[in-house]
C-alpha cells in the first residue's frame, strides 16, 4: 500500500464507467431471465450479472462518504439532494407501471395493481408484492410494483441512516452506521417473521454500503495501491465475482459479491488517482445514464420480447444471443434517451429551484 499526495479534487471517472457496466450487467441478467418467457426453463446463456446491484451499493456508500467527508452538511440538505436525484424518474416510471398493470396487465408479466402496495412503492417502503405470493418467489416477495426499485428501498433506508449520523462527529459516523445495521440484522434473526420491515432491512446486503464507506475512507486518506497492484487486484476481484455468478455459490451475498465489488472500487480509484486513466466517451455516457437505464430496462425488455417472439423462434444459442444483444442495445438506447430527455433536464430544473429557494447560510452544502 502506498500513500500519495492528495489532490484537491477528483472526478472518479472510472467509477462512472463502473456505474455503466453495473447497469448493463443487470440488464443482461434480466434479459436471460426473459428467455424463460419463451418457454426456455434452462437458458444456454449463463445466468449472471445480478452482482451489478452489489456494485451499485458499494458505490453508493463510497460516494455518500466522499461527498460529505470534511464538510458541514445538514441532514435535511443531504436528504433533499438525494430525493431530488431519486424521486422524479422513479415516481414517473412507478406511475407508468401502475397504469400498465391496470390498463394492460398482459404486457407486464407478474405485475398486479394493489393500492396499498402501490402507495408503499411510491414511499420506498417494503410491502408484499401481490404478484409474488408463491413460496418459490420468496426473493421477490417484498419488491415494489416497479420491481428493480427494491434496490432503491435499500438506498433510501441507507440515506436516512446516513443523514442521522451526519449530526455526529465524523469519527463516529462509520461505527454508528455499521452498528445500526448490526442491531437490525440481529433483530431480524428473532423477529423477521413478525415484521416485513425487519425481514427487509435486516438483510446482510446493507453491509455493502458500509464496505463502500470503508473504501472511501482509504481513498480519502490516500492509502492506495500502486497502479500495477491495483490493476491486478481489480482483475482478480472481477474474476471472483464472475466465479460466484457462474457457480451459484451458496454463500452470503455480501461475501460473494460485496467484497469483490469493494475491491473493484478500491482498485479503480487507486488506478485513476495514479494516472492510469483512459477516455471511453461512450461508456461515460452510459455511466451518466445508468440510473435511467436501470429503471427503464424492465419496460424495454417487454418490447424486445414482443418484437422478438413475432420474428424468431428462440431455440438455440444463436437466437438466445441475438435476443440478449437486442435487449442490451435497445435498453441502452432507451436509457440514454431517457437521461437526456427527462432525467437530466428535470435534475437541472430542480437544482435551479433549490438554489433560488435555499437560504444563503445553507449555500455551502
Amino acid at each position: 500500500m502506498k500513500t500519495v499526495t492528495p489532490k484537491l479534487t477528483h472526478s472518479f471517472i472510472y467509477l462512472q464507467y463502473l456505474r455503466g457496466v453495473a447497469a448493463m450487467m443487470v440488464v443482461y441478467f434480466h434479459s436471460v431471465v426473459q428467455l424463460k418467457n419463451f418457454g426456455i426453463e434452462k437458458p444456454l446463456l449463463p445466468m449472471m450479472g445480478e452482482s451489478g446491484v452489489d456494485l451499485f451499493f458499494v458505490l453508493s456508500g463510497f460516494l455518500m462518504w466522499i461527498t460529505t467527508s470534511g464538510k458541514t452538511v445538514s441532514p435535511g440538505s443531504f436528504l433533499l439532494k438525494r430525493l431530488m436525484r431519486i424521486v422524479p424518474l422513479y415516481w414517473m416510471l412507478t406511475l407508468t407501471a401502475g397504469a400498465a398493470a391496470l390498463l394492460a396487465p398482459s404486457l407486464l408479466k407478474h405485475t398486479l395493481f394493489e393500492i396499498t402496495h402501490f402507495i408503499s412503492s411510491l414511499m420506498f417502503l417494503p410491502a408484499p408484492n401481490p404478484s409474488y405470493l408463491d413460496p418459490a418467489d420468496a426473493g421477490l416477495k417484498l419488491t415494489p410494483i416497479l420491481v428493480p426499485g427494491w434496490t432503491l428501498n435499500y438506498e433510501m433506508f441507507f440515506y436516512v441512516v446516513f443523514a442521522v449520523v451526519l449530526l455526529f462527529p465524523q469519527r463516529l459516523r462509520l461505527p454508528l452506521v455499521a452498528g445500526t445495521f448490526v442491531v437490525i440484522a440481529l433483530a431480524r434473526l428473532y423477529y423477521a417473521q413478525d415484521s416485513a420491515a425487519l425481514e427487509f432491512y435486516g438483510n446482510p446486503i446493507v453491509f455493502e454500503f458500509v464496505m463502500g464507506i470503508g473504501v472511501a475512507m482509504l481513498v480519502k486518506r490516500r492509502w492506495l495501491l500502486s497502479s500495477g497492484w491495483a490493476t491486478l487486484m481489480t482483475l482478480a476481484a472481477l474474476a471472483l465475482m464472475l466465479l460466484a455468478n457462474f457457480n451459484d455459490l451458496v454463500i452470503s451475498r455480501p461475501i460473494a459479491f460485496g467484497i469483490p465489488a469493494a475491491f473493484i472500487v478500491y482498485g479503480l480509484c487507486s488506478m485513476e488517482i495514479h494516472g492510469v486513466l483512459r477516455n471511453f466517451k461512450g461508456l461515460r455516457i452510459v455511466g451518466d445514464a445508468s440510473y435511467s437505464l436501470y429503471l427503464t430496462h424492465v419496460f424495454t425488455l417487454v418490447v424486445c420480447r414482443i418484437l422478438f417472439q413475432h420474428v424468431y423462434k428462440v431455440d438455440s444459442v444463436a437466437t438466445e444471443i441475438a435476443f440478449v444483444a437486442l435487449c442490451l442495445a435497445l435498453s441502452v438506447t432507451v436509457g440514454v434517451a431517457t437521461y437526456f430527455v427527462y432525467e437530466k433536464p428535470t435534475s437541472g430544473w430542480l437544482n435551479k429551484f433549490k438554489t433560488r429557494a435555499v437560504v444563503p447560510a445553507d449555500a455551502h452544502t
